[in-house]
């Protein structure tokens, strides 16, 4: 995405010595989003995965998932756990299916004994978390059609674009018990959960919500799921914007969610809101500050 280290003569060089690996630049810096998508319009395989330039894949990880999708035409999408790491002492943080529950709370079938298929659940799933990380993905690149990740989601875009993908296309997915990633945690990391990025996150998932209501044939029961889900995230979004400074912000959200039609039946969290809202943060905001 118009890189400015050496990610050019290191492509080039691994390219004279398989001359499958393809090298294209952007023209412009696009973003996550937007340099994932020149990838996929560049796409000549049968399959497409992901990797992003500070996580790295276990050295089976293709292997596994082409394997498991040329013996299940029915799986759509596969996906895979992952293991964070301290990048300065390699140190193992945390396993993410152990820390989530995975896949013990979704309803699957055994297909072997590190692979299971969801068989049901699969919109709750990706309507309350982000259960297939860009980075363990691989997806039939026949089934993907014209989708595209959203550029206008600078986080969360994953979430988004699997959610949108299992819904367009009717997509089962298959998940992979053992970890086939590291995932560097470090501090540029836009997943880590300060009130920035978490601010940043419930408004893109806001986004993303909205679009899939207006874009696609959900029943009433999904469109109330995540009416209910949007709900509980606008309801957060007062106490973060007031934790990193925005005050006047906070105030606002407050006032639009006090008159939102979907907040109905949620006057104890917003009288809560307010109740907690500090004299000095009520002074900062007549101030303008």
């Amino acid at each position: 995405d118009k890189s400015t280290d050496q990610t050019r003569e290191v492509i080039l060089e691994r390219q004279a010595r398989d001359p499958r690996i393809l090298y294209h630049i952007n023209a412009r810096t696009k973003g996550v989003s937007g340099a994932r998508n020149s990838g996929i319009d560049h796409v000549r395989g049968k399959y497409l995965a992901f990797l992003d330039s500070d996580d790295i894949w276990f050295d089976d990880h293709l292997v596994s998932a082409v394997r498991l999708l040329e013996s299940h035409s029915e799986v759509g999408l596969y996906f895979g756990n992952r293991i964070s790491f301290d990048p300065d002492t390699s140190t193992p943080l945390a396993d993410y299916f152990e820390y989530e529950g995975i896949p013990a709370k979704f309803d699957t079938e055994a297909l072997d004994s590190d692979h299971h298929v969801m068989k049901g659940g699969i919109f709750e799933a990706f309507l309350k978390g982000n259960i297939a990380a860009t980075q363990t993905a691989v997806i039939p690149v026949a089934r993907l059609g014209a989708l595209r990740f959203d550029e206008y989601l600078a986080v969360a875009e994953d979430r988004d674009f699997f959610f949108r993908y299992c819904i367009e296309k009717k997509a089962i997915p298959a998940l992979r018990l053992s970890p086939c990633v590291k995932y560097i945690v470090h501090d540029e990391k836009l997943s880590n959960p300060t009130s920035e990025n978490s601010i940043r996150f419930i408004e893109s998932h806001l986004r993303s919500w909205s679009n899939i209501v207006a874009n696609y044939d959900l029943s009433r029961e999904e469109r109330s799921a995540i009416a209910r889900q949007m709900a509980i995230e606008q309801l957060q979004l007062p106490y973060l914007y007031r934790k990193s400074g925005q005050y006047g912000v906070a105030l606002a959200a407050v006032l639009r969610n006090a008159s939102t039609a979907s907040y109905k039946g949620t006057a104890t969290e917003l009288a809560k809101v307010v109740a907690e809202w500090s004299l000095s943060s009520v002074n900062r905001v007549l101030k303008g500050k």
